[in-house]
């Protein structure tokens, strides 16, 4: 992501800007072009070519509109693609955190409705049920990145975000050589390898209310790999999500056991509704 202030020199700023821009990464393409084109012209004689009269061959508009017109097409048709998938795992992803924080809002709002007894463990299931909804939110996102490393989960403190500008991640004191090397090598080719990726996963932390125990990643099976095609044999990383998934009835079976969550069958049903969506 490339972030921005809205005041100046913003965006005219981003004119300049080398990491993530996409100018400097056809510059290299457009040079090897200009170069050959420049060969051709030079010491390429146009008498030697069949089909092409002397002088005028490579003077004629035919050949360069045919080859314009199928690479301009190409590019926007694989623009447009790439923006429509993009703009529609965005639109998913949020909606998946919209119907998460409805969630939370129904069950800490049912949650009034409580037996007397139940009233003293309030806060505690509260609490424990947006850290569940956080944790459940989190590993998801890592299983979308692919991701397996629970280390990567870090304490939500209110106030401090992590860096979201990913060209900013190698000014870190923490990050690796591997990586600074790979933000440089960026500027002319994207880097796509697991290294690359496994470092800025891990700069790029996921945040958890109240973070994550040692006994909550045993039971999300730490030494789990992902795997891909690449690496080896496919393990179903949704195991994580399944069994975060699983606490959150769990504890919402307890807490209605417990005298809470008193609200009538039909309007709770609802929560399950939207946690099944």
């Amino acid at each position: 992501m490339i972030t921005y202030t809205k005041r100046f020199p913003s965006p005219y700023s981003l004119l300049f800007r080398l990491h993530g821009a996409a100018w400097i990464r056809s510059i290299f393409p457009a040079s090897i072009s200009a170069f050959i084109t420049l060969m051709l012209n030079l010491y390429v004689n146009p008498k030697n070519v069949p089909g092409m009269a002397a002088g005028t061959g490579w003077h004629h508009p035919y050949t360069y509109q045919t080859f314009a017109f199928i690479v301009g097409f190409a590019i926007v048709f694989r623009n447009s693609t790439a923006y429509h998938r993009y703009n529609q795992a965005r639109c998913d992803i949020q909606t998946l955190a919209g119907k998460l924080v409805e969630s939370v809002v129904q069950v800490c709002s049912f949650d009034l409705i409580s037996s007397d007894e139940a009233v003293k463990e309030e806060h505690f299931f509260r609490r424990s049920y947006v850290h569940l909804v956080s944790l459940l939110h989190a590993v998801m996102l890592q299983y979308l990145r692919s991701d397996w490393n629970l280390d990567n989960l870090s304490v939500h403190i209110s106030g401090k975000h992590p860096i979201q500008d990913s060209g900013k991640l190698a000014l870190l004191k923490k990050s690796s050589i591997h990586l600074r090397l790979s933000f440089w090598s960026t500027i002319l080719c994207l880097q796509t390898g697991l290294d690359a990726q496994e470092a800025y996963n891990t700069l790029m932390t996921l945040l958890v209310v109240d973070g994550i125990s040692e006994s909550e990643k045993d039971s999300l099976y730490q030494k789990m790999d992902g795997g891909n095609l690449v690496r080896g044999p496919l393990v179903p990383g949704s195991v994580r999500i399944e069994t975060v998934y699983s606490w959150l009835h769990r504890l919402l079976a307890a807490r209605w056991k417990g005298g809470g969550l008193k609200i009538p069958a039909p309007v709770l049903s609802r929560t399950y509704q939207v946690l099944g969506d």
